[in-house]
């Protein structure tokens, strides 16, 4: 499996289509997704919430969806670290984890009593991800920022997960 750096235009899908690795931007937690066709359909999801902007930086998150046994994580110095989110619209608590060495979001993992199969990786940490497949809470999208084509669009909390 590649270690992916740099240009996305780097790592052809096929190269990826049993998986990949990222990294936060220091390089001491390695999150691997083992995946086959990663690339060959829409996965995950954009949110444009205020939660989701806030724990990314930025004016939206990018949300890679995978099921939990198909994501290993690498933190030999123990730097991953979350803050337990329980203002969430779906009212689950939502453990927001990130590096603390460096600051790199990671992913937003669910607590263990949650119904919820799966994983979602922050895909900054990852430099070639899939197209959403669908956007959350569009109606807190800002004006400069496009829909993603193809994708559908939500108003509010879709769930259950499903790509």
């Amino acid at each position: 499996m590649p270690n992916l750096t740099g240009d996305p235009a780097d790592h052809t899908t096929e190269s990826l289509n049993d998986g990949m690795t990222g990294s936060c931007l220091c390089g001491a937690i390695k999150v691997t997704v083992t995946q086959q066709d990663l690339f060959t359909k829409p996965s995950g999801h954009t949110c444009h919430c205020k939660n989701c902007r806030q724990f990314t930086g930025s004016a939206f998150a990018t949300v890679l969806m995978v099921p939990k046994e198909n994501v290993e994580l690498s933190d030999p110095k123990r730097y991953l670290k979350s803050y337990t989110d329980n203002d969430t619209a779906s009212g689950d608590a939502l453990r927001r984890s990130f590096c603390s060495n460096c600051g790199s979001s990671v992913g937003e993992f669910v607590d263990e009593e949650s119904d919820e199969k799966n994983v979602f990786l922050n895909t900054g940490i990852f430099p070639r991800i899939p197209t959403p497949a669908f956007e959350l809470f569009t109606k807190h999208r800002h004006g400069w920022v496009e829909q993603v084509q193809g994708a559908a669009q939500h108003d509010f909390l879709r769930k259950p997960f499903k790509t």
